[in-house]
């Protein structure tokens, strides 16, 4: 899908000198328990809480924060073990339903967009441009404000996450 290219995924590999075990008590070690299950744990730094599901060689993490941020990753990943250590896998993503979302909104900012370039042409053709028709613009401005919105939270959430990964796995990221 063409979209997927414009939204934010961020990659890495996270290297350990930890057993594949080790990394699996790691994680458990710095975790409370969320329920009777035995692979969902909440992981918490600061303000930040991480929901955590190891099955087998496979997690996933689900990014929380108090207050209202809609744009938290989502990072899921696979361990392997290797001669040299263990390495994770990671890929950090924005939920389905944010991506519903942005799928909606941006195709009516897009719509306005268009109406507002064939608006400003129209003006321009016929001779009656004023500067008030510069506002048949904004739309573009309400779309790079929202990307720009959207990836720097996104951003910021994700640092957080490699960050405490890093520090709790005593790992080095390749990119």
């Amino acid at each position: 899908m063409a979209l997927k290219k414009y939204l934010p995924v961020f990659k890495y590999r996270l290297t350990t000198q930890l057993s594949l075990n080790e990394v699996c008590r790691r994680l458990r070690e710095n975790t409370l328990t969320k329920n009777a299950s035995e692979s969902d744990y909440f992981l918490v730094s600061g303000n930040t809480t991480f929901e955590v599901k190891v099955n087998e060689n496979r997690f996933e993490i689900r990014v929380t924060k108090s207050g209202r941020h809609g744009f938290l990753p989502v990072v899921f990943g696979s361990i392997h073990e290797g001669l040299a250590g263990t390495s994770l896998d990671i890929t950090m993503r924005l939920p389905k339903i944010v991506i519903a979302f942005v799928v909606v909104w941006v195709s009516f900012v897009t719509f306005g967009v268009v109406a507002g370039i064939i608006a400003l042409t129209k003006s321009l053709i016929n001779g009656h441009f004023q500067t008030r028709n510069i506002a048949d613009l904004m739309p573009i401005g309400m779309l790079l404000f929202f990307y720009f919105i959207l990836d720097l939270s996104f951003t910021g959430s994700c640092f957080e996450c490699r960050k405490f990964l890093a520090v709790t796995l005593e790992g080095e990221e390749e990119l």
